[in-house]
C-alpha cells in the first residue's frame, strides 16, 4: 500500500514539475472520467425507474422552506472550485476571452449535472423503505435495494 502512495506522489510531482498545460489536460481527463461515471450512474437509476418524468418533483410537492435552505447550502458547497481556471491566466493564449468563458461554462455544466443528479436521486428513492433525508449514503442504499 505504501508503494502505491509513493507512486502516486511521484506521479503528482512529475506532473507538477512540467508545464501547466500537461497538468491541466491530465486533470481534465480525470475529471471527465469521474463526471462520465456519475452521469452513467444517474442514467442507470433513471432507466430503473422507467425514464418517466416525475411530475411531483416538477410541482415541488412536499417542499418545505427548511428543505430549500438545506439544498441551497449543498449547492453552495457543490459549486466551490468552479473558478479554478482563473489561476491559469498566464498560460492561456487569450486570457481575457478564454478565462471568463471557461468560468461560465463550468458553472453552466456543473449546474446542469447537479440538477439532473438531484432529480434522479429523488426519483430513485420513490417507493423505497427509507427516506432520502435520513440516508447517510443515498446511492449505496439505492444499490442494495
Amino acid at each position: 500500500m505504501l508503494l502505491l502512495y509513493a507512486l502516486g506522489a511521484g506521479g503528482a510531482l512529475l506532473f507538477a514539475s512540467k508545464e501547466a498545460q500537461l497538468s491541466a489536460r491530465t486533470m481534465l481527463l480525470f475529471e471527465g472520467a469521474a463526471l462520465a461515471s456519475i452521469l452513467a450512474l444517474g442514467f442507470i437509476i433513471w432507466r430503473h425507474s422507467g425514464f418517466h418524468w416525475d411530475t411531483e418533483q416538477a410541482r415541488l410537492e412536499g417542499v418545505s422552506p427548511g428543505g430549500v435552505l438545506t439544498g441551497v447550502v449543498l449547492v453552495v458547497f457543490g459549486f466551490s472550485g468552479f473558478e479554478s481556471s482563473t489561476s491559469l491566466g498566464e498560460e492561456a493564449k487569450d486570457p481575457l476571452r478564454s478565462i471568463p468563458r471557461s468560468v461560465l461554462q463550468s458553472v453552466f455544466i456543473s449546474g446542469l449535472v447537479f440538477i439532473f443528479m438531484a432529480y434522479v436521486v429523488v426519483l430513485g428513492f420513490k417507493g423505497l423503505s427509507s427516506d432520502l433525508d435520513k440516508s447517510e449514503s443515498p446511492l449505496f442504499f439505492w444499490r442494495r435495494n
